[in-house]
């Protein structure tokens, strides 16, 4: 093999370990890689992660790396409040990290006592983020009866906190009905496939995109969680 050759795959070998070393500090300790484009990086919890640290979450790493911002869950229907909510909002309030509560939403139970019911659970503070609705079941058959039952929620819920929400839901029921349904509402969708980064980028509805739900909680063993790609700088 002569001189030019080996300088050559010594240069190969060189640029591949620096590809990889990079990507390897993208994608930190998450197991999954951050993307690119998007100005801010958060997460989603409620209490199937079960105990959490936030001090570690925060406490040790590069900007690079960093989380910076957090949805909790704080209810569900008319009754259910997440076992986990107060704990850890009480703990973000003390490390002052940017976050907000979400509600999962029941087609079954009156959207007015829905929003009753989370907003005895959640008073707002000045710096919160704006509160989410989370619609993951799809009633096909009843759109228009969930539109109006979704849009009941989303309204009472801005009358009496002054900020209008956001709706989570999946990429395709936004592209398929709630993206025309919902025009003056901005939207957090979830889409694991990364072909959707192109159209979600180039949508102004849409803020917040979850790209996975497999990624590791930072400092904690065997916790997944879902990672959001965010528009919005925090």
């Amino acid at each position: 093999m002569d001189r030019k050759t080996i300088v050559h795959l010594f240069f190969i070998v060189f640029l591949t370990s620096i590809l990889f070393s990079c990507l390897e500090d993208r994608s930190c300790e998450y197991g999954e890689a951050i993307r690119p484009y998007f100005s801010s990086v958060g997460i989603d919890i409620s209490h199937h992660q079960g105990e959490v640290n936030w001090e570690d979450v925060f406490g040790q790493f590069s900007d690079e790396c960093a989380i910076h911002f957090v949805y909790l869950k704080a209810t569900e229907g008319e009754t259910l409040v997440d076992t986990k909510w107060y704990t850890n909002r009480n703990e973000l309030i003390a490390l002052d990290i940017p976050h907000g509560a979400y509600h999962f939403y029941r087609f079954e139970v009156d959207p007015k006592k829905q929003a009753q019911h989370f907003l005895a659970n959640y008073q707002p503070r000045k710096n919160d983020l704006p509160p989410v609705l989370d619609v993951e079941i799809d009633y096909a058959e009843k759109r228009e009866e969930m539109t109006q039952s979704i849009l009941t929620w989303l309204q009472k819920v801005e009358n009496l906190t002054g900020v209008r929400p956001i709706i989570y839901t999946s990429y395709y029921m936004y592209k398929d009905w709630m993206k025309d349904s919902f025009p003056d509402y901005r939207f957090w969708v979830a889409g694991y496939d990364l072909n959707y980064m192109p159209y979600i980028l180039r949508d102004d509805q849409i803020i917040h995109w979850q790209y996975t739900d497999d990624a590791n909680l930072i400092n904690h063993r065997r916790i997944k969680i879902d990672l959001n790609a965010s528009k919005i700088e925090f």
